[in-house]
């Protein structure tokens, strides 16, 4: 147990096993955290905070990360009238292989995962087969919450066009519930923290508490604890970690 002025941290009877590794342990960066940044009433009711937690960073300070309201982006395909043919998606400047104008969901998909810059899981389609009826492909992944650049359709359909629409934008409202600049995690935390004042035993909801931050090695993510937040876009942000 480590004391310091009238807060307490204690590192026994946590579940540690969401760590993959000793790598990483002994390098735990030193931080402060503003409890003001973590709500004690439905995520925290006991009065502390359980290791495995994502972190974010607000001015100097930590607070438990808060994507806000995430919106993954939409785009539409439709390849209207066509009898024949193929057509190409570009995205980002990658094109991929012919697709045919009857394609259905899974094909597109395929096509787009054949890209440099989309990995599997980036993309999810639903709907067609085209030409009758649209394949939706929605965003996710590395592009989770993001507003990304839109599909450029190269046709060479006969008797029809193959177009892109955007019915949903990406980007949500970022960290809606505790302020601007949670909303890119920065690490987990390593150990927890208690927020017992040692000599009300109150317990305290506002103010600093020091704690460390654990920004590289291995993470059973499976093993997280339920309020840990942790999302895509929280991976993403975190290169440094393997999550396994």
């Amino acid at each position: 147990m480590t004391e310091w002025g009238t807060h307490t941290q204690s590192f026994q009877g946590h579940d540690m096993s969401w760590l993959g590794s000793a790598f990483g342990v002994d390098m735990g960066l030193p931080i402060e955290l503003d409890l003001a940044l973590f709500d004690f009433v439905t995520d925290f009711p006991n009065g502390f905070l359980p290791p495995g937690i994502v972190l974010a960073k607000h001015n100097s300070v930590y607070g438990h990360y808060d994507p806000g309201t995430v919106v993954n982006e939409q785009q539409s395909l439709i390849a209207t009238g066509g009898t024949a043919g193929t057509f190409t998606l570009t995205f980002d400047g990658e094109t991929t292989a012919a697709i045919a104008f009857n394609a259905d969901a899974t094909a597109v998909r395929t096509a787009l995962e054949g890209l440099s810059n989309i990995d599997p899981g980036d993309v999810v389609t639903a709907g067609g087969p085209l030409p009758g009826t649209a394949v939706t492909i929605t965003f996710q992944g590395q592009y989770a919450d993001q507003n990304v650049p839109a599909l450029v359709v190269t046709d060479n359909v006969t008797g029809g066009d193959a177009t892109i629409t955007t019915p949903q934008g990406g980007g949500g409202t970022g960290a809606a519930t505790l302020g601007a600049g949670l909303d890119v995690a920065k690490g987990f935390l390593l150990f927890p923290v208690s927020t017992v004042n040692m000599l009300t035993k109150a317990t305290l909801t506002t103010g600093p508490a020091t704690a460390a931050l654990f920004t590289r090695g291995r993470v059973r993510e499976a093993n997280l604890p339920a309020t840990s937040r942790l999302d895509a876009a929280a991976k993403a942000a975190m290169p440094l970690i393997e999550f396994i």
